[in-house]
C-alpha cells in the first residue's frame, strides 16, 4: 500500500486503495467472531502505509517542481549575464573608437602640423608638445577603459569618466590641432546625470574629430540645458568640395553617436543645412 501511495498515479492510486480496504474487510468476515477491531486496525494499517507513500509522492513532486524553476531561473540568469556582457562589449567598442579616434586624429594632424612648421622651431615645439599631450591622454583613457576588463582583484584605479565639465579641455585640444572652434553653454550643466554627460561629451568629441578629419573649416559648439532635456549643436562650414563623406550617416563616429543617443531614448540628427553641417543632439533629463 506504501508503495501504492508513493508511485502510482491519479486514480490509479485510489482505486488501489479501495481494493486493499475491501480485501480487509472480506478477511475481517472471515474471523470466527469479528469485533470492529478487527476491521478498522488493518484498514487504519493499510490507509496510513497508503497515506504515507502520497505524502512522499506529493514531496518529490514538490521538490522537483523546486528544481525546475531552478534550472529555469539559472538558465534565465545565464541569458541575462549573456545580455549584459554583449552590451558592455558594445559600450567599450564604443569608448575605444572615441578615444582612438579622436586622439590619433589630432596627433595625426598636429604632426602634419608639427612637419609643416620645421622651419619655425617656436611652433613645431607647440606642435610635438599637444602630440605629446595628446598621447598621454590617450593612453590614461585606454588604461581606464581596459582597466574594467580585468579582475576585481586586478582592477586599478582609474579615472573618471569624462563629461562636459572637461569641455573646455577637448576644446582646446581641437584649437591646438588646428580648429578653430568656439562655444557656447546655456544653463547649469554640473549636475547632470553621468549617463547623459558622457554621451553629451562624446558627441561633441566625435563631431570635432570628424570636422579634423573631414572638413577643418570653423566650428561652433552649443550646449543648452533646457528644462527637460540637454540639447547638443555642433556645426561648421561645409568644405568647398561639399558635403563630407559619411554625411549620410554612414560612418562609424556618426553611427556610434546615434548609438549613444538611442540608449538615452534621445533624438540625433546629422548632415547639412544652410551651407552648415550640423550634428544635432538632444538628451531627455527625464528618467
Amino acid at each position: 500500500m506504501y508503495s501504492v501511495g508513493a508511485h502510482a498515479r491519479g486514480d490509479r492510486a485510489v482505486v488501489a486503495l479501495a481494493l486493499g480496504l475491501a480485501a480487509v474487510a472480506a478477511s475481517a468476515t472471515r474471523v470466527e467472531d469479528p469485533t470492529v477491531t478487527d476491521l478498522t486496525a488493518p484498514a487504519l494499517m493499510f490507509a496510513g502505509a497508503w497515506a504515507v507513500g502520497r505524502s512522499q509522492l506529493a514531496r518529490r513532486l514538490r521538490l522537483g517542481h523546486v528544481e525546475d524553476r531552478a534550472a529555469r531561473l539559472e538558465r534565465e540568469q545565464a541569458e541575462r549575464e549573456r545580455a549584459a556582457a554583449a552590451e558592455e562589449r558594445r559600450r567599450i567598442a564604443r569608448e575605444l573608437h572615441d578615444i582612438v579616434a579622436h586622439r590619433v586624429s589630432t596627433m595625426v594632424i598636429q604632426a602634419e602640423s608639427g612637419v609643416a612648421t620645421a622651419d619655425e622651431p617656436g611652433r613645431a615645439q607647440e606642435s610635438f608638445a599637444a602630440i605629446a599631450g595628446s598621447g598621454r591622454q590617450a593612453l590614461g583613457e585606454l588604461r581606464r577603459l581596459l582597466g574594467l576588463l580585468r579582475d576585481e582583484d586586478e582592477a586599478a584605479a582609474v579615472a573618471p569618466q569624462p563629461g562636459l565639465a572637461r569641455l573646455d579641455e577637448l576644446l582646446e585640444q581641437a584649437r591646438g590641432a588646428g580648429l578653430p572652434v568656439h562655444a557656447r553653454v546655456d544653463g547649469d550643466v554640473r549636475d547632470l546625470p553621468p549617463g547623459i554627460d558622457l554621451a553629451a561629451y562624446r558627441v561633441v568629441q566625435e563631431a570635432l574629430t570628424n570636422v579634423l578629419r573631414h572638413a577643418r573649416t570653423p566650428a561652433a559648439v552649443e550646449v543648452r540645458r533646457e528644462q527637460a532635456a540637454l540639447a547638443v549643436v555642433v556645426r561648421n562650414a561645409l568644405p568647398a568640395g561639399g558635403p563630407p563623406p559619411h554625411a549620410d550617416g554612414a560612418g562609424h563616429g556618426l553611427a556610434g553617436m546615434r548609438e549613444r543617443v538611442r540608449v538615452h531614448r534621445g533624438a540625433f540628427s546629422a548632415g547639412p543645412a544652410d551651407g552648415d553641417f550640423v550634428v544635432r543632439a538632444t538628451l531627455p533629463l527625464d528618467p
